[in-house]
């Protein structure tokens, strides 16, 4: 750490020439110390930094953690307006907005943004009428109450001062609620809105409880509601949390053709999960269906379902070329190398099925062009197009110190964040600053990230940039200390590992407990140190990389005696437990199978996480291999994926 630090005050100096490195590394020092102070609750005790950018960084906490007065929020989003974290500091700001606040103010600090809260809507509105701007007063009370949660005290005063202009989107606020799963605040609703509408509310919240006497509440809702999409969905739930999965997609369809889904949007991931659980359970008409009448027209969860649609007819339905339109869909929804190639590499196998060879061979080539992504290696392996050089991650991004970024306040804030210590908060600045980055600068700034020793902060540079389609090679697959180590595990395997689990950041902790560079559980952590001849000691997960790799390591080691070095059920292991191959075995048959289809066995893996976890490290393993050996070599993904 005190490499890095005095790496990082040399570049400060040569960023700014006024500052001399006894100011640099005060700065930091009491960056660092103030960061402790705050922890502690009690901001009155703590001690700001003299460093005008320090202090700045303090002050960006302290207004997020709803420290200080409107002024203050003003000045500093005017002083700061790009900084990371930019849209809850305005939230707080505008809970900082008191009566006396001149209308002009308010008007102002909502001049370039939407209120945040329905506190600030209010507050705005008000303004608003004050001078005189009824009609946009009326647009800014209706958007609070429509769509932002408020306590009982703010509904009240939302009524008093603007019954009028309430008076006919109660109905509307009410639904809105119900979707958004605020049910308490749905119950202040009833005695505003018509009896029918407190009878549909009152069954749509008895099915998300699961209430006593649910059918007699959903019995009593008028027919002119009965096939409200709201009511609909929380049936569907109910149905879905109870294994009635036909009855689900009984349902679901049903809502579909109708056009009476009300949200959309808000079926669709469960939509997702139902359509491939009637795949694994052998309803692919019904899968297909669900799948395909999603009434989704963009977004994430459009692209998905456009997929599973797409590959359930091709692969479950034999009808290539609904695929193939589904498969389109999809690709023009998408913009990252591993949907890309994902899309490309179906696209091909639905014109193969389809016979014509010569449009599958130019889908698959095009799949190809990302072969740092899955599919992107498949259909290379399926083509025989040799491996791109550029994998081996040798190219560098010259000339960082001269980079226009170096001069801006988020890449000195990062730099200072990182000197005192707060390697989470140096990530998301530098993440951020990729927002306004070219290709270039991002390549310059995850090689930056390298010279300080920061892989974790390389990766997640590359990250964003794959996002955009751009693949900064040797940050999105940093070869690490790893590397070095004498391990039981294949290296290049631990190293797919660790950048999956934990990005290469030693300090992480998942929420079910999983700690360090390779997230390993506690219990599997004093199984391994026990089985390795090691002490167990709980700190050194997060303390000392080496030591947590070596435990994950012994584990994947286990786990390859289990099931051979074969990717898909050695990485399901150490997502889910060994457990849970086991069982999929059984189910879906053995990836190691002649019989078995290996893409189609990973494509049935119940869990969403792990299905991606499958794909994620196999598609590192070949490329972390020929860093290792520091040559190309031919892909054979597919062999890998079948390996004994």
């Amino acid at each position: 750490m005190r490499i890095i630090k005095t790496m990082i005050l040399v570049i400060l100096l040569s960023i700014t020439a006024q500052m001399a490195a006894a100011q640099g590394n005060a700065a930091s020092r009491d960056l660092a110390r103030a960061m402790q102070d705050m922890r502690s609750g009690d901001w009155n005790s703590v001690k700001m930094p003299r460093d005008r950018l320090a202090r700045a960084l303090v002050d960006w906490h302290r207004l997020r953690d709803q420290n200080g007065q409107f002024s203050e929020y003003v000045a500093f989003i005017q002083a700061h307006p790009i900084w990371p974290g930019m849209p809850l500091l305005q939230k707080r700001g505008e809970q900082s907005i008191k009566a006396s606040t001149p209308a002009r103010d308010v008007i102002a600090y909502f001049e370039n943004q939407k209120p945040r809260t329905a506190y600030g809507a209010l507050k705005y509105a008000q303004a608003l009428t004050k001078s005189k701007r009824t009609g946009d007063a009326g647009k800014a009370i209706l958007d609070g109450w429509e769509n932002m949660n408020m306590d009982a005290a703010l509904q009240a005063q939302y009524l008093a001062e603007y019954p009028k202009t309430l008076r006919k989107a109660h109905e509307r606020r009410l639904d809105n609620l119900l979707w958004a799963e605020r049910l308490n605040e749905a119950t202040r609703m009833f005695d505003l809105v018509s009896t029918g509408w407190q009878k549909l509310a009152r069954a749509r919240i008895g099915l998300r409880r699961k209430e006593n006497g649910v059918d007699a509440m959903i019995a009593a809702v008028p027919a002119s509601l009965a096939d409200d999409g709201g009511m609909a969905y929380e049936r569907f739930i109910w149905r879905m949390t109870k294994g009635r999965y036909s009855d689900a997609a009984t349902l679901i369809i049903a809502q579909s053709k109708a056009k009476k889904l009300g949200k959309p949007e808000v079926w669709g991931p469960r939509r997702r999960n139902l359509a491939r659980q009637l795949m694994r359970d052998g309803q692919v008409k019904t899968a297909y269906l669900v799948a395909s009448i999603h009434g989704l027209t963009e977004g994430s969860d459009f692209a998905d379902l456009e997929w599973l649609a797409g590959y359930i007819s091709l692969r479950k339905l034999n009808r290539p070329g609904p695929s193939l339109d589904h498969f389109a869909r999809h690709q023009k929804a998408v913009a990252s190398p591993i949907s890309l190639s994902r899309a490309g590499y179906w696209i091909g196998r639905a014109y193969e099925a389809m016979g014509d060879n010569a449009q599958a061979n130019r889908s698959f080539t095009a799949a190809a062009e990302h072969q740092s992504a899955f599919y992107g290696q498949l259909a290379a392996e399926k083509m025989g197009i040799a491996t791109d050089p550029a994998l081996l991650g040798k190219k560098r991004y010259q000339g960082w110190e001269s980079a226009s970024f170096v001069k801006t306040e988020s890449f000195r804030g990062g730099l200072l964040w990182l000197a005192a210590g707060e390697q989470a908060l140096a990530r998301r600045w530098f993440v951020h600053l990729c927002e306004r980055l070219t290709a270039h600068e991002m390549g310059q700034l995850a090689d930056l990230a390298f010279d300080l020793g920061q892989p974790n902060i390389a990766l997640m540079v590359a990250k964003y940039a794959a996002r955009e389609n751009i693949v900064l090679q040797r940050a999105y697959y940093p070869v690490t200390n790893i590397a070095k180590l004498n391990l039981p595990a294949p290296t290049e395997l631990n190293l797919s590992i660790a950048r999956r689990e934990s990005e290469f950041d030693p300090t992480a902790q998942s929420g079910a407990g999983a700690r360090g560079l390779m997230q390993v559980m506690p219990g599997t952590a004093k199984l391994m140190a026990k089985e390795t001849g090691q002490p167990y000691q709980l700190s050194r997960l997060t303390s000392d990389g080496d030591y947590n790799a070596s435990l994950g390591s012994a584990y994947l080691q286990r786990l390859i005696k289990e099931f051979g070095y074969n990717l898909p059920l050695v990485t399901a292991g150490y997502n889910a437990g060994p457990g849970r191959p086991r069982g999929w075995i059984g189910k879906y048959g053995d990836p190691r199978s002649r019989r078995v289809d290996v893409v189609d066995w990973i494509e049935h893996v119940p869990f969403n996480e792990t299905r991606n976890y499958i794909m994620r490290v196999s598609e590192s393993v070949p490329i972390y291999r020929m860093r290792l050996k520091g040559k190309v070599e031919n892909f054979r993904l597919s062999q890998e994926l079948k390996a004994n």
